[in-house]
């Protein structure tokens, strides 16, 4: 073949640059390892790519690339969200549907995004802003991404015909059929992709089964449900407990036993494919949730997304505000007054659209766990206003 000019580097997709960049450092380290452990099929891949980039035909070596391993060309975040064919009648704004609201949306292209390689996310939060939906829909994506494989047991390095399991949990069977099950066979059923992947069961047609027959979703709310299952990727729903009771410790030992088995079936070199989503809203300072929100900061893979009601729904405000103290175990959560000036460094203060004020002049609390989707103190304690009690002692010690 004639020496023809080499196309820039920008034009490879990030996965060719990596496979290149790896079989360069070898070759010139004089070291075969990473050749010698592909497979003829993968070896003949890399000399027609090279081939095809030396003769200029960037988009035949994307192509070349992802048929190694994949039948279907699998679509990016953003393609599945937009296009019908996937599931844009459910995630598209149309007319009076709404779809995936913005902030969701910027969360999935994060956590897809696979140079962050995420395995973990947690969404949490205010009430009603979605946090479950946005879950199941990213499920359903790592569904299409198995079924997009020709061979996922080779991909994954399983044994052939191994059962690959996508798990549904919650704190009970029932929630976890009506929640997350229903909801996602729902949505599967209004995209054509999905219709062409699945089989009708007239024994069974509430159920979702896949022309594949390796690929199965389990439904749970106990850790016994997840033992021996090959748990690809799964959500974990109402997660967030004040004490430690049976229902918690349940749920916390449901994590841990889910987490184990993703790790342990499916992690390679620290690169996990599926990704366990933990969905509650915030409830209280002393949760499951929020202790391993703090424990999990800074930590590679874990994502945490929480929206305040007025952050995550898309309606038109009215522009005005007023801030709101966020209490603590000695202080009650109040509105202040507009003239108010309170020591920023002693407490959080939130600025909150008008629309909310009556309630969080009536409820403060309820309203700063429900509406801003922050943990509180008082919700549910045996004294809540603890003002009440603290400020006589402290005149008495005057």
């Amino acid at each position: 073949m004639p020496p023809t000019q080499i196309p820039p580097l920008q034009q490879l997709t990030d996965d060719q640059k990596e496979l290149l960049e790896k079989l360069v450092i070898e070759l010139t380290h004089g070291s075969r390892d990473l050749w010698e452990g592909l497979s003829d099929h993968e070896q003949q891949h890399i000399f027609r790519a090279i081939q095809l980039i030396e003769a200029g035909k960037t988009a035949e070596v994307e192509k070349l690339y992802w048929e190694g391993d994949y039948r279907i060309k699998l679509p990016s975040i953003d393609e599945f969200l937009n296009d019908d064919y996937y599931l844009g009648t459910v995630a598209k704004k149309v007319g009076e549907r709404e779809g995936i609201w913005e902030c969701w949306r910027r969360e999935l292209k994060e956590v897809f995004d696979p140079t962050r390689n995420v395995f973990e996310w947690i969404t949490t939060g205010a009430i009603g802003t979605g946090k479950t939906s946005v879950a199941i829909i990213a499920q359903i994506y790592n569904i299409a991404k198995l079924l997009c494989l020709r061979d996922p047991h080779s991909y994954y390095g399983l044994l052939p015909g191994s059962q690959i399991v996508i798990g549904l949990f919650n704190i009970s069977h029932d929630l976890a059929w009506r929640v997350l099950y229903a909801h996602m066979r729902a949505y599967m059923k209004l995209s054509p992709f999905f219709e062409s992947e699945l089989v009708e069961d007239k024994r069974r047609p509430q159920y979702i089964t896949f022309n594949v027959p390796y690929l199965q979703i389990a439904l749970g709310s106990d850790a016994v449900h997840a033992l021996g299952q090959s748990v690809y990727s799964g959500i974990i729903d109402e997660a967030a407990f004040k004490n430690r009771n049976a229902a918690a410790d349940r749920v916390i030992e449901l994590y841990f036993a889910v987490q184990r088995r993703i790790k342990s079936r499916y992690m390679d070199a620290g690169i996990n494919p599926g990704i366990l989503c933990m969905c509650s809203s915030k409830k209280y300072s002393t949760d499951f949730i929020e202790k391993h929100i703090n424990e999990s900061r800074g930590s590679k893979g874990v994502w945490v997304s929480t929206f305040s009601q007025w952050e995550a729904k898309p309606r038109a405000w009215s522009g005005k505000s007023f801030k709101v103290m966020v209490g603590d175990r000695h202080t009650q959560t109040r509105v202040l007054q507009p003239f108010e000036r309170i020591d920023e460094s002693l407490f959080k203060i939130i600025e909150v659209p008008e629309e909310y004020k009556e309630d969080f002049l009536r409820y403060p609390d309820e309203s700063l766990r429900d509406i801003a989707g922050i943990m509180t103190y008082a919700v549910g304690t045996l004294i809540p206003r603890r003002d009440k009690i603290i400020a006589p002692c402290a005149k008495t010690t005057r």
